[in-house]
C-alpha cells in the first residue's frame, strides 16, 4: 500500500500541474503557447518530510522556478527559507512570505526568475528552519527551450 506522503505527492503534483507549470513530482511538460517550453523532474528522495510538495520550472516570459510547500505540514511551523543552488553555482535564498492563497489555503507557492530560454541544469531546493536545518530538500531536474519554426508548420 502506498504512503500517506506518497498519494499526497502524487494527489497535490496532478493537482497543481496546471497551475504551477509542468509537475517536477510528475515528470510533465509545460509550454507558454508562444513555443517556450520546460520539462522538470525530481530524483527520487526521503518521504521523511512532506514539506515541499512540489518544484518545477514553468516558461514564460524568462524561465521561472516555482516551489511548492504545504502549509499543513507539521514543519511548515519552523520554516523560515528556501535555498536553490543550481549546477552552475548560483545560489537563490527565498525568505518566507506570510498569508494565504485563498484558492488553496493548504499550500504556499514561491517563485525565482530564472533568467531567460534557453536554460537546463539541476537544482537542489532546501527548506530551511531559522536555525539553519535542513526540514525538506529535493533534486529537480529541468530543460526548458525555445521552439524554432519550422517554415510550413
Amino acid at each position: 500500500m502506498p504512503s500517506r506522503r506518497a498519494v499526497l505527492t502524487a494527489v497535490t503534483a496532478v493537482g497543481t500541474t496546471g497551475l504551477a507549470g509542468c509537475g517536477a513530482l510528475s515528470g510533465e511538460a509545460s509550454s507558454d503557447g508562444g513555443g517556450r517550453s520546460c520539462e522538470s523532474s525530481a530524483e527520487a528522495r526521503d518521504e521523511s518530510s512532506d514539506l515541499i510538495q512540489q518544484a518545477s520550472a514553468s516558461p514564460g516570459e524568462n524561465v521561472v522556478f516555482r516551489t511548492v510547500l504545504n502549509r499543513e505540514s507539521e514543519a511548515f511551523e519552523r520554516f523560515d527559507s528556501l535555498t536553490l543552488r543550481t549546477t552552475t553555482g548560483d545560489a537563490y535564498l527565498i525568505p518566507r512570505e506570510e498569508g494565504t492563497d485563498p484558492d488553496a489555503p493548504a499550500r504556499r507557492v514561491y517563485e525565482q526568475a530564472l533568467g531567460a530560454f534557453p536554460q537546463n541544469g539541476r537544482i537542489e531546493v532546501v527548506a530551511n528552519a531559522e536555525d539553519g536545518e535542513t526540514l525538506d530538500a529535493l533534486t529537480v531536474e529541468f530543460t526548458c527551450q525555445r521552439r524554432t519554426p519550422v517554415p510550413g508548420e
